[in-house]
């Protein structure tokens, strides 16, 4: 019981890390559209959606680690 407890809270971790990332990629893209007549320089997109793919590889990681 104890086990699947710890399983239940990670997956709720991982659960609630996937939807921040969710709701900042959505800011990302209602920012994009937006500044659809603007251009947004490579560097300035890199900067925000990187820190999104390193939180994401985060959480495929911890789900993993509790699945296998």
């Amino acid at each position: 019981m104890i086990h699947l407890a710890r399983c239940c809270e990670h997956y709720d971790d991982i659960a609630e890390e996937l939807r921040q990332c969710n709701e900042a990629l959505g800011a990302v893209l209602l920012m994009l559209r937006h500044t659809e007549n603007a251009q947004v320089r490579g560097k300035a997109l890199w900067a925000l959606l990187e820190p999104l793919q390193q939180r994401l590889q985060r959480a495929m990681e911890r789900l993993e680690a509790v699945t296998s």
